[in-house]
C-alpha cells in the first residue's frame, strides 16, 4: 500500500466522520485508550487520580453491568463499534446534560435511560446506514458521581459512587453507621422525588437484592435512629435483637434470626408482646414453613419470639476410661442404658496389672460455673497423648477429686442391678494399677511400706513394722481402704487389702492437775445440786 493511497483513505475518513474523529481524539487524550476486550477503560499514566472514587468502586465490579437496569448519566462513556465492510471505533461520552453526539444521527438523549433502551434506539438507526457491517454499542466506562449521607451516618457526608454501586457499599464498615443508627429503615431519596427503603440486614442475612438498591446521581441516603426492636430467643441460628421494619411478620423474624436449629419443636413457638405498657400477652405460634396465620402474624415493637428444642435432641454423652484397661480413652455412651460393665467390656477388660477391686468412678456434680475445663480436657486424652507436664497436672487434679463410686470388677461380673452403676455424661472411670503393698505408719517402731500377702491380718503388719511404741493407742488403730479412702477401725476391717493404709494414733496423755480440776468442778456442781434439793424439801 503506497503512502499516497493511505493519505487518501485518511482524508475519506475525516470527511465521513469529522465530528466523531474530533470527539474520539479529545476523549482519548483525556481518558486514555480503550481496552481490546471492552471490559473497561485502560488508564494512561497521565490520567488524573480524582477521576475515580477513593473507594475504587469505579474500577471494581461485582459482575457484568445489567443493561436492563443500569441508567446512563453524565460521565458514562460508550463505544460505537463497526466491523466488517466498515471498520470504525467511536467513543461516545454522555455530556453534563445527559446527551450524546452520535455520528450520522446527531444528539441523542441518554441521561436517565437504561443502557438497553439507548442501545436498541441507536442500533436501530445506525444499522440501516451501514448494510453488511456489524454494529455494536458497549458501555466501556462508568461515570463517577456524588451521593450524600445524612442522619446517623458516621462517615463523610459526600461520597463518590458509580451507577453500579449499591447502597450497602457506601454504608459498609464498622465506622459507617453510629451505634444507634437504623440498619433496616434507611431511606434512599432520588432527585426525581421518589424514594426506596434500604434494609442492610435483609441484604446481609437473606441476600435480598431488592433491599439494597443501586445508587443514582445526587441520591441522598438518610439514616434515621433505630427506634423499634424485636427479639428472637431460643433455638435460632442467630438469636438476639433485631430492628423492626414495616410489614415484618413472624416468618421474617425467623429468617433474620438464622432459621430454626435442627431438633426445634416448631409447634412450641411463643410470641410475647405488650398489650398495654405494663401487661403482657402470650400468643402460641407454629414456626413451621407450612404454617399459616400464626406464622404470618404482624410484629409489633418489643415483641419477643421464643423457640424450644426437643429435650436431649442429639445430645452427645461421653465418658473417659483411664488406667489399666486394654483400650483406654474416651467412649460414647447411651445415658440411662450403658453401665460400667458394658464400658469395661468394650475396652477389653482390665489388664493383668489392674487393681480389679478398685474401679473408681468420678462423677462431676459441680455447677457449670465451677467446671474444671483443663481437667476435663486432660481426662479425654490417653497417656501417650499427654506430655509429661500434662500427665503430672492430671494426676494432681485427680488426687484432689473424690470418687463417687468404688466397684469390684469380679463382683460386677457375678452380680447385676444397681451395683453395676449407670454411666452419665462426663463420668471418669479410673482403673488403678494394683499396689502389692500395705503401708503402716504412726506409733509403730519402724513405719514402712510392707509387701502384701493374702490372709495376713492387720496385727501381723503392725508386728512386721516393729510393733507398737509406748505412746500408741492400741484400741484406736484405723485402716484406710485403698481407692475409696474410707477409714474404719482395725477390728471392723477384716482382711487387709492391697494398698490399704494402717494408722496407729498416739495415746492421749493424762495430766494430773487438769484431771483434778475437772474432778473438782464436777464435785462442786453435784454439791450445789444436793443443797438445792435439801432446801426445797424443808417445810
Amino acid at each position: 500500500m503506497t503512502p499516497r493511497f493511505v493519505r487518501v483513505l485518511v482524508a475519506l475518513g475525516l470527511l465521513a466522520f469529522p465530528g466523531a474523529i474530533r470527539a474520539q481524539a479529545s476523549q482519548t487524550s483525556e481518558a486514555g485508550s480503550i481496552s481490546a476486550t471492552g471490559e473497561g477503560v485502560a488508564r494512561s499514566d497521565a490520567a488524573r487520580k480524582d477521576d475515580f472514587p477513593e473507594t475504587g468502586s469505579a474500577s471494581v465490579l461485582a459482575g457484568p453491568v445489567d443493561p436492563t437496569r443500569y441508567r446512563l448519566g453524565p460521565g458514562d462513556v460508550l463505544s460505537l463499534e463497526m466491523t466488517g465492510r466498515v471498520d470504525r471505533h467511536v467513543l461516545l461520552p454522555v455530556d453534563a446534560e445527559g446527551r450524546m453526539n452520535v455520528p450520522e444521527i446527531g444528539v441523542v438523549d441518554a441521561g436517565g435511560r437504561t443502557l438497553d433502551a439507548v442501545r436498541s434506539q441507536l442500533l436501530g438507526r445506525i444499522r440501516p446506514l451501514y448494510s453488511g457491517a456489524r454494529v455494536d454499542l458497549r458501555l466501556v466506562r462508568l461515570r463517577v458521581f456524588k451521593v450524600y449521607v445524612a442522619g446517623q451516618g458516621k462517615g463523610p457526608g459526600v461520597v463518590r459512587a458509580t451507577g453500579a454501586t449499591r447502597a450497602s457499599e457506601i454504608l459498609a464498615g464498622a465506622d459507617a453507621l453510629g451505634p444507634e443508627a437504623s440498619r433496616r429503615n434507611i431511606e434512599l431519596r432520588h432527585r426525581n422525588g421518589k424514594s426506596d427503603r434500604v434494609d442492610l440486614d435483609a441484604f446481609a442475612y437473606l441476600a435480598r437484592e431488592d433491599a439494597n438498591p443501586y445508587l443514582d446521581d445526587g441520591d441522598v441516603l438518610v439514616v434515621p435512629p433505630r427506634k423499634e426492636r424485636v427479639f428472637a430467643y431460643g433455638a435460632f441460628g442467630r438469636p438476639g435483637e433485631y430492628e423492626l421494619a414495616p410489614g415484618d411478620q413472624v416468618v421474617d423474624l425467623v429468617a433474620l434470626a438464622g432459621g430454626l436449629l435442627p431438633g426445634t419443636d416448631k409447634a412450641s413457638g411463643l410470641l410475647v408482646r405488650f398489650v398495654t405498657p405494663t401487661t403482657l400477652d402470650s400468643i402460641p405460634c407454629n414456626l413451621g414453613a407450612g404454617a399459616a396465620e400464626p406464622n404470618r402474624l404482624p410484629l409489633q415493637n418489643q415483641d419477643r419470639l421464643y423457640a424450644r428444642e426437643f429435650t436431649n435432641f442429639e445430645r452427645a454423652a461421653n465418658v473417659s476410661l483411664l488406667g489399666e484397661v486394654l483400650r483406654p480413652g474416651p467412649y460414647a455412651i447411651r445415658e440411662g442404658r450403658d453401665r460400667v460393665s458394658t464400658l469395661l467390656e468394650r475396652a477389653g477388660g482390665p489388664t493383668t496389672l489392674a487393681a480389679r477391686g478398685r474401679i473408681q468412678i468420678f462423677r462431676n456434680s459441680e455447677p457449670s460455673g465451677q467446671r474444671d475445663i483443663e481437667f476435663e480436657r486432660l481426662s479425654r486424652l490417653s497417656r501417650s497423648e499427654m506430655t509429661d507436664a500434662e500427665y503430672e497436672t492430671f494426676k494432681t487434679k485427680l488426687a484432689a477429686q473424690q470418687a463417687s463410686f468404688v466397684l469390684d470388677y469380679d463382683r460386677l461380673l457375678s452380680t447385676s442391678g444397681d451395683y453395676d452403676v449407670l454411666l452419665r455424661d462426663r463420668d471418669l472411670i479410673m482403673v488403678d494399677r494394683e499396689t502389692q503393698a500395705v503401708r503402716v505408719s504412726g506409733e509403730v517402731q519402724r513405719p514402712a511400706l510392707l509387701e502384701y500377702q493374702a490372709r495376713r491380718a492387720g496385727e501381723e503388719y503392725i508386728q512386721l513394722a516393729g510393733g507398737f511404741t509406748g505412746r500408741a493407742s492400741k484400741g484406736k488403730v484405723r485402716v484406710t481402704r485403698a481407692g475409696s479412702n474410707h477409714s474404719i477401725s482395725l477390728n471392723e476391717a477384716g482382711m487387709i487389702q492391697p494398698g490399704d493404709f494402717i494408722w496407729v494414733p498416739e495415746k492421749k496423755e493424762a495430766h494430773f492437775w487438769a484431771t483434778l480440776k475437772d474432778v473438782l468442778v464436777v464435785a462442786g456442781s453435784v454439791a450445789t445440786i444436793v443443797i438445792l434439793i435439801q432446801n426445797a424439801a424443808k417445810p
